[in-house]
């Protein structure tokens, strides 16, 4: 049941994740969007100030030279000087313009970093808050699998291996116990050899006799012990 839980969170947090996100994506391209409409907007309406008074200058020069003649005679000078400074008020030169474009983009394209900025921040801090959510949910996994590693070898696994420790003592203890067939004739054999080999240490050849016995008496243990074998054996 923990298992199905933790794993459950998991795939929460997993679709908690790609939701978020899919919003950051959405809000900063929502965001671009509209700065770059803004932008789009700003150029245009400056373009068309601008044309309305490149209009206005040309229309004002263009007048033919017999209707200015005429319009001086007939309008005094100071009507003459007034309209001659709003028109130059109203034309703005050529590089002045450029350098307000220019700026312009830039304080644009400014705004759209910022912004961009902004909404990257916000999805690094949502992934951070997700990946410490995710380790924090896999640490009390891992602590409670552990725990109940720990606990099942401290009960069923340790008395499991107990009893094996105590057959397997036993089975050593019953081994220990049984009797070898012939086991007394050979070790009285075996002295016997031993003890001519002390008494004459440069003839060693004269214990022949005591070697004889003593290879008879461990064949005659052998066979007793492949009798036992196979009747123990059978059914």
């Amino acid at each position: 049941m923990a298992g199905a839980s933790s794993s459950s969170k998991a795939d929460q947090l997993g679709d908690a994740a790609v939701d978020a996100k899919n919003t950051v994506v959405s809000k900063v391209e929502d965001g671009v969007k509209k700065v770059q409409d803004g932008a789009e907007k700003v150029k245009q309406q400056s373009k068309d100030s601008f044309s309305a008074a490149s209009d206005k200058v040309a229309e004002k020069t263009q007048t033919p030279a017999t209707s200015s003649s005429s319009s001086k005679e007939s309008i005094p000078s100071a009507s003459a000087s007034s309209s001659s400074s709003s028109s130059s008020s109203s034309w703005v030169p050529e590089f002045l313009n450029g350098a307000r474009q220019s700026k312009l983009d830039a304080q644009i394209q400014s705004k759209i970093k910022t912004e961009i900025d902004q909404l990257r921040k916000k999805e690094s801090d949502v992934r951070a808050a997700i990946d410490a959510a995710l380790e924090a949910e896999n640490a009390e996994r891992e602590k409670k699998e552990g725990g109940s590693k720990e606990k099942g070898k401290s009960g069923v696994e340790l008395r499991k291996e107990l009893e094996e420790l105590r057959s397997r003592l036993g089975k050593v203890a019953e081994k220990s116990k049984r009797e070898i067939p012939g086991e007394k004739e050979i070790q009285k054999a075996r002295e016997e050899v031993v003890k001519c080999y002390k008494a004459n240490p440069e003839r060693t050849l004269d214990c022949w006799q005591q070697a004889q016995a003593f290879k008879q008496a461990v064949a005659k243990a052998e066979q007793a012990f492949v009798r036992a074998q196979s009747s123990a054996g059978k059914p």
